[in-house]
Formats: C-alpha cells, structure tokens, sequence
C-alpha cells in the first residue's frame, strides 16, 4: 500500500491542462452527440495519461470509458437528489456520499486501489473512501 504504480511517463499538469484546452478549442458550444462522445473519450485519455501513465493498456482505457458512460447514466436522478438537497440540507450531504462512493466503487471495477489512489488524485497512504473490500 502507498506503492506508486507507473505506467510510463505521465504527462505534467501543464501539458494536461494544454492539451484540454486544445482538445475543446473550435468546438461548437453544443457538439454532436458522436462528437461529444469522441471529446470525452479523449479528455478521459488526458487524464489517464496525467493520473497513471501514458503505456495505460488501452483495453483498461475503454473500461473506464464504459465505466465513466454508465456513471453519466444516473446524471437525471442525480439532478433530482440535488434539487432535493437544495430544500433539505441533510439530503445534500446524504446524497453527495452516496455519489462518491458510487463513483469510487464503479472505477474500482477497472482500477486497483493504487490506481485509483493515483487516478483520484488521493494521497498516498490515506483510505479510498467508498473502496469496497472486494474491488477486483
């Protein structure tokens, strides 16, 4: 535990940033929905390539891919609970919970957890909240 799991070099946050920003420049305000796709799937890329690596297998790419696809799924109900939330305090909290371990349960599917210690951005040593026993 607390061992850094490398993948090749990672890109520094500056080229992450940069390439976002050339990645999303010219893009109409409302892209396509095959284009948004194709945008995501690439910021996804980025990140990855920053987080853990640039030789990431590119079969575990597409995972996280479906992964972050199936998370954007219950975008509606989480719109809900947030509206919710806005009238009831408690449910907030309650529901942003409930929203990060989902989260973190779901790339734990894809991701060890080094790697989503590294992808999360968490410090090393500390707990992935929401990590289930089993992830792998």
């Amino acid at each position: 535990m607390g061992q850094a799991v490398e993948f090749g070099r990672r890109i520094s946050g500056e080229e992450y940033d940069r390439r976002v920003a050339e990645l999303y420049s010219g893009v109409p305000a409302v892209p396509d929905e095959k284009l948004d796709l194709e945008l995501r799937r690439r910021e996804l890329d980025l990140q990855v390539d920053h987080r853990l690596g640039v030789e990431f297998p590119v079969e575990r790419r597409k995972r996280l891919f479906e992964v972050q696809r199936e998370l954007d799924r219950v975008g509606p109900v989480s719109l809900l609970r947030y509206a919710l939330g806005r009238v009831m305090p408690w449910f907030l909290l309650r529901h942003s919970r409930l929203l990060a371990r989902d989260t973190v349960r779901a790339y734990a599917k894809v991701l060890s957890e080094e790697e989503l210690r590294q992808f999360l951005d968490l410090e090393a040593g500390t707990p992935v909240p929401g990590m289930p026993v089993d992830a792998r």
